[in-house]
């Protein structure tokens, strides 16, 4: 009796199988990235890094520098961007301190008068009642705040030990990060090894782009907004500007934090 099932079927069944199997390994794959979070973020953010500091370290190797001493001076120049900007924000801050006080006290109080006589109507009475609400459930749920303290400082410590692994692996990616990578693709086989290799520069090359793009659009958006801020005289445009271009650097929610920041100080 000869073969009864369709060459389209036997053929869309074999394409079938291929795909559960690759499913499932990137399911695997990733349930392993998401439950080592605490190493996979880091390093993946140390990549950004290293594609965003290598234009800055590789003309220094290719000139004779050791290796180790431009990933130093790479992660020098990120330090003092940085510092550069907190600093910025700072002095800027310190020197209208009192002007946005002071404003910040005015505008309270027409908060408080627009909750009285705008829809809401809320009068002072109700306001306070919902104050001495507050000020009972705080003084009720020590216990829970102190439970929610611990975890924060559980978090905080996690951030801290999530950045020294980031500062640590740029410093290896940009010290050695072609070793290790042609270390890696010698686990592959024989046959795949080149193919692999060219794959990842091309993708290395994309990312190097995309870095250099996003600092591009930072710049952008940092100086736009800085010289609104000057036309219209919103307090603290150095501030506004080193805060928007750090948050340039954070998808979708970034642009959001900048504008929301630029909108309450005006």
């Amino acid at each position: 009796m000869g073969n009864t099932v369709p060459t389209g079927l036997k053929t869309a069944s074999e394409y079938a199988w291929r795909a559960l199997v690759v499913g499932a390994a990137l399911a695997v794959v990733w349930l392993a990235l998401t439950y080592f979070s605490a190493i996979s973020v880091p390093v993946a953010i140390a990549l950004l890094f290293t594609a965003l500091l290598y234009p800055v370290s590789q003309p220094l190797v290719k000139r004779g520098c050791p290796p180790f001493l431009a990933a130093l001076a790479g992660l020098g120049v990120l330090f003092l961007l940085v510092a550069g900007i907190g600093v910025l924000i700072g002095a800027n801050i310190r020197s209208q301190f009192g002007e946005l006080s002071g404003q910040f006290v005015d505008a309270a109080h027409t908060f408080l008068a627009w909750l009285g006589s705008g829809p809401l109507q809320l009068d002072e009475a109700t306001l306070n009642g919902y104050i001495s609400q507050v000020s009972s459930w705080v003084n009720d749920s020590t216990s829970e705040i102190a439970i929610w303290a611990a975890q924060a400082g559980v978090s905080a410590g996690r951030f801290i030990a999530g950045l020294a692994i980031t500062l640590l692996s740029t410093f290896f990616f940009l010290a050695g990060g072609r070793t290790i990578w042609t270390t890696i693709v010698k686990i592959l086989p024989q046959s795949y090894r080149e193919r692999t290799d060219k794959a990842a520069l091309s993708g290395w090359q994309a990312l190097q782009s995309y870095m250099r793009a996003q600092v591009i659009v930072a710049a952008a958006d940092a100086v736009g907004i800085f010289i609104g801020a000057v036309i219209l005289k919103v307090p603290m445009p150095f501030a506004l500007l080193a805060f928007t271009f750090i948050t340039a650097f954070i998808p979708v929610v970034g642009a959001i934090l900048a504008g929301v920041l630029a909108a309450a100080l005006a």
